[in-house]
């Protein structure tokens, strides 16, 4: 199983890096490529921290590795105010399909919600196969996302179904969506940077269309080097 998801993140990530936008999705980790008996201290020195560099969010850190849990944590900035959330504020989410999977909504300090994400290492790095195959909710394909769709789930996010979130899994690679009833208008795309200055993903602001609510899209792409280190300690 270890070789095909290692198989599945090299090709994967040589396809980010040809024909994703903005250069593609590219890192490079803190930890040694070389497996021979090193893994458990690069592990203990990984790092896979994501910030917004740019535009209204810029210096946000949304991405980060919770190492005591092997949880990756995601705050994913909305467009939310919490007086139109309607009760979601505190109430967590979990997710059946995705065991130890949770979501929530928390107060920024911007005065609108973050969606929390705290999804297991060892979901990040299998996907999801039991899963269908889907693009945003308005049909548009995924953004910096080679072919376009992963496959995903949906999730009501507060209590009048006005927050929607989403949740896409493929081998190393993941997206989340949450949708707001503030219409982005334009769609926007800023890099998600590591603290040495790779791109881990982006952020994507995502217009309202069709008749189906507008939001922000997260997209990331383990770097092949850190998806060997969580493999060997999941």
């Amino acid at each position: 199983m270890r070789s095909q998801i290692l198989k599945i993140t090299a090709i994967t990530a040589a396809v980010l890096l040809t024909s994703g936008c903005g250069g593609g999705m590219s890192s490079s980790g803190s930890g040694n490529n070389n497996n021979g008996g090193q893994s458990s201290t690069d592990w203990q020195s990984l790092k896979m921290d994501g910030a917004v560099a740019e535009g209204k969010y810029a210096g946000r850190k949304i991405l980060t590795l919770d190492k005591a849990n092997k949880l990756l944590v995601v705050h994913l900035p909305t467009l939310a105010l919490p007086i139109l959330v309607g009760g979601g504020i505190g109430k967590t989410v979990t997710i059946p399909q995705l065991p130890g999977t949770s979501l929530d909504l928390e107060l920024a300090s911007d005065g609108n919600l973050d969606l929390v994400l705290k999804l297991p290492l060892e979901h990040l790095m299998h996907g999801a196969s039991f899963m269908d195959a889907q693009k945003l909710p308005n049909g548009d394909a995924l953004p910096a996302i080679p072919d376009g769709e992963l496959p995903g789930l949906a999730l009501d996010l507060n209590s009048n179904k006005t927050v929607k979130g989403y949740i896409y899994l493929a081998p190393a690679t993941f997206g989340a969506l949450v949708t707001s009833q503030f219409d982005p208008t334009v769609s926007m795309q800023l890099p998600i940077y590591q603290n040495n200055g790779a791109v881990l993903g982006y952020l994507t602001t995502v217009p309202a269309k069709n008749g189906f609510d507008g939001g922000i899209f997260m997209s990331v792409k383990v770097p092949a080097d850190i998806a060997r280190i969580i493999d060997d300690v999941i």
